[in-house]
């Protein structure tokens, strides 16, 4: 036979520590049980009941097929349900109207007024014999009920991208015409142009100099000369250069003035 449990084994002291009534009252010293639910520490009445008490009643079958227990109508000695007159809903919105002409405003007024006056709304074939309900007549043939179909997208003016190219027309017809409506603002005085300004526009020519060589002072243009000529003739300068421009194509420098290229071979 399996040893009965303790109670404290389950709470916060577990199976040594003081043990104290209390703990078996209290939610936060309770732990959990393996496959059980926790307990929450709540104690109700040994005759209470939670939820609507359900009696047993032996008689309800026969009464279900019987209708023993319905209303009888005062006027029928039956007691079928079919005998009984059927009472039709208030009419609240004639009553309301009627007690808006009355000059009842306030809501102890309109209970006072319902009281008194009993407004009950018409029967269905009374309604439509009176002609105050809704129209008895048949729809044509051809009415569509709810919400029409829209037209369809023509396909041909999506790839022709006609949306886009309408947009962007009606935005620049757009801007033009606020351009024309705005009014120029006058200038104070007319801008000066400057040599930034100019070349924003357009390039300037560029100066074409007598010589070709780099600028220098004049000072030095007048009285500054070679003091050296190693040619013998103007003849021999000249072909000294032309043997210098076709020998340009050996030589190292973006202008061919440096040493030869040394063969490969």
């Amino acid at each position: 036979m399996a040893a009965a449990v303790d109670r404290y084994t389950y709470t916060a002291t577990g199976v040594l520590g003081d043990k104290r009534p209390t703990m078996l009252e209290n939610e936060i010293h309770q732990r959990s049980q393996l496959a059980r639910a926790k307990t929450h520490c709540h104690h109700f009445p040994p005759n209470m009941t939670m939820g609507i008490s359900t009696t047993r009643d032996h008689t309800a079958l026969p009464k279900a097929f019987s209708w023993t227990d319905a209303p009888v109508a005062a006027n029928a000695g039956s007691s079928s349900l079919l005998s009984r007159p059927k009472q039709q809903p208030k009419d609240f919105v004639s009553l309301n109207r009627d007690a808006a002409r009355s000059g009842y405003a306030t809501m102890r007024e309109n209970r006072d007024f319902r009281a008194m006056h009993d407004y009950r709304k018409q029967p269905e074939r009374d309604r439509r014999a009176s002609g105050t309900g809704a129209a008895t007549s048949r729809p044509p043939v051809d009415a569509a009920h709810g919400v029409g179909n829209r037209p369809s997208t023509p396909i041909h003016e999506l790839i022709a991208y006609k949306f886009q190219n309408d947009w962007i027309r009606d935005q620049v017809s757009g801007n033009q015409a606020r351009a024309a409506a705005t009014p120029m603002k006058p200038l104070m005085c007319q801008p000066y142009e400057t040599r930034a300004s100019m070349l924003r526009s357009y390039l300037l020519p560029a100066e074409q100099h007598a010589s070709a060589s780099l600028w220098k002072m004049p000072r030095f243009e007048r009285s500054a000369r070679s003091r050296l000529d190693t040619f013998r003739s103007e003849r021999q300068r000249s072909l000294a250069f032309e043997l210098h421009e076709a020998e340009r194509t050996d030589r190292m420098g973006p202008r061919g003035l440096g040493l030869h290229i040394p063969s490969t071979k």
